[in-house]
């Protein structure tokens, strides 16, 4: 003897209706609970004698950074295994970066490679390119000779 269950069309959308919710449900989760724990270690880190001033990147696994603790400037060399003391430079050594005033919003930069790959023609891709190099003339924002 067969049993069949026949499901309805109803059953299967309803099925789906309930993985899209559960599925947006987990996403509201994860998006406060990151913003939650991030501002948990904002509010954690002010009023602290440490604050990271710059850090460049050597290679995948090497960094330098400038570290303003208390009142003094260290540069440190941050590895997979170690950290090591660098140097200790002056105030008037150090330039603070301003990155809020010269780099552009994620809106004109999505608005840009739009533009790009929406036209037809076969050089987009390098008239993008120039485009990004022509507003970093104008805007005086050339990262080459920064360390």
């Amino acid at each position: 003897m067969r049993i069949v269950l026949a499901t309805s069309g109803f059953d299967n959308f309803l099925q789906l209706l309930i993985a899209v919710i559960a599925f947006v449900i987990v996403l509201l989760l994860t998006y406060f609970t990151t913003k939650f724990i991030g501002n948990y270690q904002k509010a954690n880190s002010v009023g602290t004698n440490f604050k990271t001033i710059e850090t460049y990147r050597i290679s995948n696994t090497k960094y330098l950074q400038i570290l303003c603790i208390g009142k003094k400037y260290v540069v440190i060399a941050v590895c997979k295994d170690s950290i090591t003391s660098i140097t200790e430079l002056s105030e008037e050594e150090i330039v603070i970066p301003e990155y809020g005033s010269t780099q552009e919003s994620f809106a004109k930069v999505l608005d840009k490679i739009k533009k790009a790959y929406t036209r037809n023609d076969s050089s987009r891709k390098d008239d993008f390119l120039d485009n990004i190099e022509k507003d970093k003339e104008d805007n005086g924002n050339d990262d080459s000779d920064k360390i």
